[in-house]
């Protein structure tokens, strides 16, 4: 019997394994995206747009985030 309770708990290891994978990836793709981009803007536009992009990005952000 001590298999199958092991075996029980296995969809819950794999559900918080892929919340942590899903959220990491997340904030790691969408924050390397938006600091790609907000360099681009930095070098087409000048650093004033560029660090306002990324401040409006981050604030987005933490809205969704934490709703």
């Amino acid at each position: 019997m001590k298999a199958l309770r092991w075996m029980s708990e296995i969809p819950f290891a794999l559900l918080t394994l892929w919340l942590f994978i899903a959220f990491v990836g997340y904030v790691v793709v969408y924050g390397s995206l938006v600091l790609l981009i907000g360099w681009l803007i930095e070098k087409v536009a000048g650093k004033e747009k560029g660090k306002r992009y990324i401040e409006k990005e981050v604030a987005r952000f933490g809205r969704n985030a934490f709703r």
